[in-house]
């Protein structure tokens, strides 16, 4: 059985971008590649938006149960680097993340509620 959960990453400036990351029990699909855990694909796709929660719609758009991408280790942070450099060619570029702090101001966690532990997320 497949549990698909899309993740994000919004790239925010001209080209915009989206970067999908899918909770996967099985292979990952076409256009995306794993997570060093193995549980989870990213995948990257086109978007023009630029504040957090109108990013997070837009990786709805691509996936049902879509949501901004968390980056929960250095492997994977260097992998999505990558993918973004590969694909866009850039090299220093920001992009949103699934981080926030909207439940308790100061406390920040992943958009998928688990704790931001893995904190060197920014290239």
């Amino acid at each position: 059985m497949i549990n698909f959960q899309i993740q994000c990453a919004l790239i925010f400036f001209i080209i915009g971008g989206c970067l999908e990351q899918i909770q996967a029990t099985v292979n990952c699909p076409n256009d995306s590649f794993p997570s060093s855990s193995g549980d989870k694909c990213y995948s990257v796709s086109k978007s023009n938006q630029d504040e957090f929660d109108l990013a997070n719609t837009a990786c709805q758009a691509f996936h049902p149960s879509g949501s901004l991408a968390s980056v929960s280790n250095a492997f994977d942070n260097q992998n999505l680097i990558s993918k973004l450099q590969d694909i866009f060619g850039i090299t220093n570029q920001s992009v949103w993340l699934g981080g926030n702090d909207a439940t308790v101001p100061g406390k920040w966690e992943w958009i998928d509620g688990t704790s931001m532990q893995y904190t060197n997320w920014a290239p």
